[in-house]
This record gives C-alpha cells, structure tokens and sequence, in this order.
C-alpha cells in the first residue's frame, strides 16, 4: 500500500474519530441540561431553610463618625415625691456613621431593606407616633441609594469586601427624639431565594454608642418642636441636666 493511500485512511479514521467526539460532547451536554430542566423546584420550606442560611452568613457593624447635641424638655416620673415634672434632657441633633455590611454570599432582595435607628427607652406610642425610627432623610434611603443592583434590578448585598456606607442623618422629619446613650441600628428585609420572596424578616439588630459628656452649653430646642419617645427617668438619673447656651422658656 503506498504512502497516499495510507494518508487517506489516517485522515478518514481522524475525520471519523472528531464527529464522534463531537457527538458525544453534544450527548452529555444534552443530558446536563436534561437534568437541569427537569430538576424539581425546591418548595416554600426548602427556599425558607436557604433564606435562613443566606440571612446568617450577614455580617451588619457601625461606626460613629460624629454627633452634636441640643437640649430639650421631657416628662420624669419622680415616684419618691409621686410627682411628674419636666426636666432638662439632652437629645440627638444630628449623627454621621458608616454602616458596613459584609456577606460570604450575594444576597438579592425583594425591595431595599429598612434600616432604622432606635435610641434608648424607646416608647413612641408616648409622642403619638408608631415608628420607633429616628432622623431623616430615611436612613434606609440614603443606605439603598448606594447598594448595588442584580441584572432584575433588585437591590443586594455583594458577596466578598466589605460595602462601606456613609449617612449623615439629622433629627426631625416628624420622627422620635432621642437622647445620647446606647443605640440600636434594626435590619429588616425580604430575601429572594429562586427568584422568589421568602418574607420580611429581621437581619440584625446592632448597638452602638453616642457619647453625652464633655459636650458644653447646648442650644435649647421648644418642647413644642420635640417628639420626645420614652420616659427620661432613667436617662435624668444616669445623665443629669445639662447646660443650655440660653436660657429655656
């Protein structure tokens, strides 16, 4: 047999051999996205378990960059004399912080979530309101408007780093006032697992501090322009009063 008839057969069995393998490539791929397809949903349970999961790996700090402070009036229970007065309180003026948020895993959510600052003894109900939330603009406005978004257009949080977020966040707005002490920042949304939502839920809750001493005279604010939400009982005892730049009303 010469030397071209041996050249044909190699490059025949060559040709033979490539749509053999292109066939088989085309089988297992066929069969990979068989078993994709026909992969059952996973049901509302399962999808909470995975919303569970995903909510857990969230890692949610902050960090007081600064405060200022005004003062005001609010009512304490002085239970030994049974009388009811108004003292002078301190209250939060206006607060600039960074929020972190940090995830193993990207986490899609239904709409932003709701972040909500809550100062100390919190009682709303006591200013006529029903949101316990301080300060405005919205913190969980400020917070949405910098997160990143998946390709549906849901606000997330990236897996990986670190997402920095700076708000600067003043009183009023019709909101609760509160005095300096021990914060909580509360976290809630609605995960998506699959695509779909799995409920509101809380995700964190966080405490943080606002300093009260060393503060000097502050500018008095009218009760008349103050939602104070709580009692100052314990605030009055552990804080004292402090000193105006002018004298209140």
């Amino acid at each position: 047999m010469n030397a071209r008839k041996v050249d044909r057969r190699l490059a025949r069995r060559r040709r033979l051999s490539i749509v053999a393998f292109s066939a088989l490539v085309v089988v297992v791929f066929g069969l990979v996205l068989w078993g994709i397809e026909v992969r059952p949903p996973r049901s509302a349970a399962e999808r909470e378990v995975a919303a569970r999961e995903l909510v857990s790996r969230i890692r949610i700090s902050t960090n007081v960059l600064g405060s200022t402070l005004a003062a005001s009036k609010a009512l304490v229970d002085l239970l030994p004399e049974n009388d009811v007065r108004l003292v002078l309180v301190r209250i939060v003026d206006d607060l600039d912080l960074e929020v972190n948020i940090q995830t193993d895993e990207a986490i899609a959510f239904r709409e932003p979530p709701s972040f909500c600052l809550i100062g100390p003894f919190s009682a709303p109900d006591d200013a006529g309101y029903t949101s316990p939330c301080w300060g405005t603009p919205d913190l969980g406005e400020l917070l949405a408007a910098q997160l990143p978004t998946d390709g549906a257009g849901n606000t997330m949080f990236p897996a990986g780093s670190a997402v920095v977020l700076p708000a600067t966040v003043n009183r009023g707005g019709l909101r609760c006032d509160y005095p300096p002490g021990r914060w909580l920042l509360v976290v809630k949304a609605n995960p998506l697992v699959d695509g779909t939502p799995t409920g509101a839920r809380q995700l964190a809750e966080i405490g943080f501090d606002i300093s009260w001493s060393g503060t000097g005279p502050l500018p008095f604010l009218p009760v008349r322009t103050v939602a104070y939400c709580g009692s100052a009982n314990v605030v009055y005892r552990e804080q004292g009063e402090p000193q105006i730049a002018s004298p209140s009303p």
